[in-house]
């Protein structure tokens, strides 16, 4: 059985039913500027408001209102938001140390390392 001289087939659609040069396949699609709900969260939590703070009016963004509140009911007492603002503090605390060791390495650790990797490399090369 020879080829089909259409053209058409497995993997080979009519060329009238291929999308012209240009043409989208989802033109009703998501509008350009659209936000999803991270992004308008973002944008809210970012505006700035005016709360009390020690007796005098502060302004600060949402989110550190917020934050304020929550930090200042788990202070007196309150046993679900002291344990999530400690796992928070833990997981900022833990962040910060693998921030700390992704410094680059100190030239002796560095040739040790390289001599290492000439060493296993050379062995491997023998291996075969």
């Amino acid at each position: 059985m020879g080829r089909k001289l259409s053209g058409t087939g497995y993997m080979h659609p009519p060329r009238e039913y291929c999308w012209k040069k240009g043409e989208s396949g989802n033109p009703e699609g998501r509008p350009r500027g659209h936000r999803n709900l991270a992004a308008a969260l973002t944008a809210v939590l970012h505006e700035n408001v005016s709360r009390p703070v020690d007796g005098e009016e502060r302004e600060m963004t949402k989110l550190e209102a917020v934050t304020r509140e929550l930090v200042d009911k788990a202070l007196e007492g309150d046993p679900r938001l002291l344990h999530e603002l400690l796992g928070e503090i833990h997981k900022k605390e833990s962040q910060a140390e693998l921030d700390a060791s992704g410094e680059p390495l100190p030239e002796v650790d560095r040739e040790v390392l390289e001599a290492l990797y000439a060493r296993l490399r050379r062995e491997a090369v023998k291996g075969m």
